[in-house]
């Protein structure tokens, strides 16, 4: 069956130092490491969006293809697909880094036609997915031009380049990415990293070598130096002392911090959110 899927994000990732990983280490301890990488993707992420009483999809589209990982976004006239798609890459880029597999990608805007009999996949944003991948130097995932306002809009809502809203919480964040050469862009990029304990974005750095490791830790220092928007919380919730909200226009992500600023459980499972507000 051929299926027709307009105007959709398509999110490339390649898993960054994979070929030099089959060329130095056992096959059965990469097999072991990424498969678990993918079991955990595929629990946490390719399933159905959490929360979304329609039981919506947060990719139409996903496949694991050697060391890259193709992903496709639902309808983008829906702010709850696109909010999914953001959140998922999200997710997406921790676990990779938890399983010592980052991540570098890139997210476009276009039309994606699948033929599930025969396994074949094409879309026309392929081309510029590739090269732009390929031509960066950190760990992280963009949101290329072509998809800014689509993803901006879906996400934040129209004032989404205020510079109000560049706060840690912010899912996406405007950056100057670095490119090879010491060549730069300035685009939105995913923000990922805020969800990582300091092991755990230490063990991701050295992961990293040369420019790439220079340029996420870049990246961290940027979301650290931010604004953030928390609120402390009972003493019920110990260990867990605030709470930061990632918010887009349909959605939350919460983060439980103890009295370090580390990712932790809260002390009850039961609790309730109210929010309130107003998005653009």
């Amino acid at each position: 069956m051929t299926n027709m899927f307009a105007n959709r994000l398509i999110a490339f990732l390649d898993i960054l130092g994979f070929s030099a990983m089959l060329e130095s280490s056992p096959l059965d301890e990469i097999h072991e490491k990424y498969s678990k990488f993918i079991d955990s993707a595929k629990q946490e992420t390719f399933g159905e969006a959490i929360g979304d009483g329609e039981k919506r999809p947060n990719f139409i589209f996903s496949q694991f293809l050697f060391d890259s990982i193709v992903l496709v976004s639902g309808e983008t006239n829906d702010p709850y697909n696109i909010g999914h798609f953001i959140f998922a890459v999200s997710n997406l880029l921790e676990l990779s880094a938890k399983a010592g597999m980052p991540l570098r990608g890139a997210v476009a805007y276009g039309n994606f036609l699948a033929d599930d009999e025969r396994n074949i996949f094409v879309s026309e944003a392929f081309p510029r997915l590739v090269r732009f991948e390929g031509s960066q130097e950190w760990a992280g995932c963009v949101i290329m031009s072509c998809a800014e306002e689509i993803v901006g809009n879906g996400v934040i809502g129209e004032k989404f380049n205020d510079p109000k809203n560049q706060t840690l919480n912010s899912p996406i964040l405007k950056f100057k990415v670095p490119l090879k050469n010491g060549l730069e862009e300035e685009l939105f990029a995913i923000n990922y990293l805020v969800f990582l304990s300091s092991s755990e974005r230490e063990a991701l750095f050295q992961y990293l070598s040369g420019p790439k490791r220079e340029n996420t830790i870049k990246f961290f220092e940027k979301i650290k130096a931010l604004n953030a928007n928390f609120q402390y919380l009972e003493d019920a919730f110990y260990p867990a002392v605030r709470l930061l909200p990632v918010a887009s226009r349909t959605g939350v992500r919460l983060l439980f911090a103890d009295g370090d600023n580390e990712p932790c459980l809260p002390g009850v499972s039961d609790f309730t959110i109210r929010a309130v507000g107003r998005w653009y």
